[in-house]
This record gives C-alpha cells, structure tokens and sequence, in this order.
C-alpha cells in the first residue's frame, strides 16, 4: 500500500493511505499475527519447493479478535477497491502497446479485447464500493454512512460503460466503427500482400483509435477517482479506528510528495 501516493494525490484519500498504513502496523501487537505472517511469506516465497518443509502448509486466514476482524474487512474492501482504480489507469497502457506481432491475434482483435478488458473495470469498481458499503456497515451496524448517493450517481455517470460491459457479457462482442475500420483495412491488405499502401494505412487507423481510447482512460479514470475520494471521506467520517490515528490537525502542515 506504500505505493498508493504515486497515483492519488487527493487530500482524504492521502490522509486515509496513512491512517491504514499505521492501522496495519499496529496489527503486530495482536498476539501470533507475526509469526503467522512470517510462515505466510515463507511458505508463498517457496510454493515449487519439490521437498517442502514440515511448517509449509496452506494457511487460511488469521482469526483476528473482534472488533479488529470487522476493521480488517473495512481496510481490504477499501484496498481492492484502490486496485480497481489502478487496473483501471493501467489500461491505457494495455490500448498503446501491441505485443503480438508476428502472432495469429490482429491488431483490430487486440484493440477489441482491451475495450472489453477497460469496461470490466468500471463494473468491478462499482460492485466493490458496495463491498466497502457492507463492510462498514458490519463494523457499524447502527450507524447510517450514506454510501447509497455515490454507488447511484456511479451508476448513472458511467453509464455507457457499464452498459457496454453487460452487452459484451451477456449478449454480443463490443462493436466500435474505428475497430470495424481496422479490421476491414487488414482483411483487404492480407489478400492483397504487395499493397504496402493498406498496411501503412492500417497502422495509422490503429495509432489513431489507440490514441482516442487512452486519453479516454486518462479522463475517465480521473472522473472515477473522485468516487474514490468520496468513499476515503465517508470511512473517515465515520471509522474512528481509522481517523483518531491521523488527526485533522496534523495534515495541515504536510507536504505533498
């Protein structure tokens, strides 16, 4: 989670990042998480031992005391939540790299399958707001944290893309007219192998359909991230065990990274 600073510079999700990060470490006075956690990393450091030792078993997970097993579920639902977002802001990566060349997958297949990939990812932050929802609400089961507004209006500003992922899952692959121009400019050009002409011109229409969909990224990704700050400001507002260990006060003076 350390990590986290690189991508969110928003003011309660920089102040969550560090209030987890002491929560976590505080962790260590619960009497056996060290060791359990000890023989976790050295039993996933060795997973293709062919002669694994004796404490190398599969480990579940650590039966933390109440009230910090609900605590624990706040922070991980609110960890994969952060995920999401990154998977999401990786995806621009994936629509400006093609890593197939020479293999059977075409340009226009690839450029389809990250479209699919980068709608996924609006689904999968919205289902995992909800988990957070239900995570708070476990901890704090007589507390009304208004979560209900930012999981709807979520649902209502990335509309299209959640529609296009329950299409593509449901009914029919994603269509797109630059992805059908790619793909008719390359069917035309592998039958034609001394038309050069098609193929520079298939490579352009990629370029530029590639480059329409990463900045598509950049804007989007950044629209969502604001749900991510909403939902930092709502577990501040109301997980005590999280906001009493970064006062309000000791922000003032910080200095962004």
């Amino acid at each position: 989670m350390n990590n986290w600073h690189s991508f969110y510079m928003d003011t309660q999700i920089k102040r969550l990042e560090k209030a987890i990060g002491i929560w976590i470490k505080n962790l260590d006075d619960v009497e056996g998480w060290r060791e359990w956690h000890r023989r976790k990393l050295h039993a996933t450091l060795d997973v293709d031992d062919p002669w694994p030792l004796e404490e190398k078993v599969i480990l579940g997970d650590f039966p933390l005391p109440e009230p910090i097993n609900r605590e624990h579920a706040v922070v991980m639902s609110y960890y994969n939540l952060v995920t999401s977002l990154s998977s999401l802001r990786d995806c621009e990566y994936y629509f400006r790299r093609y890593p197939f060349r020479g293999l059977p997958v075409p340009h226009h297949d690839h450029l389809r399958y990250v479209c699919e990939m980068y709608f996924g990812r609006f689904y999968e932050f919205s289902e995992r707001m909800k988990v957070v929802s239900r995570a708070v609400k476990e901890l704090l089961p007589e507390t009304n944290v208004p979560f209900s507004d930012p999981i709807k209006n979520f649902g209502k500003h990335f509309k299209p893309e959640l529609k296009e992922r329950n299409l593509g899952n449901h009914h029919y692959r994603f269509e797109d007219i630059r992805i059908d121009n790619i793909a008719i400019i390359s069917m035309v050009a592998s039958s034609n192998a001394e038309r050069q002409d098609l193929k520079r011109r298939m490579r352009n229409s990629y370029r530029q359909a590639t480059h329409v969909w990463a900045e598509r990224v950049r804007r989007r990704s950044m629209q969502v991230e604001e749900y991510l700050e909403t939902v930092a400001s709502l577990i501040l507002d109301h997980c005590a065990f999280l906001s009493d260990l970064v006062p309000l006060a000791s922000k003032e003076g910080s200095t962004p990274p």
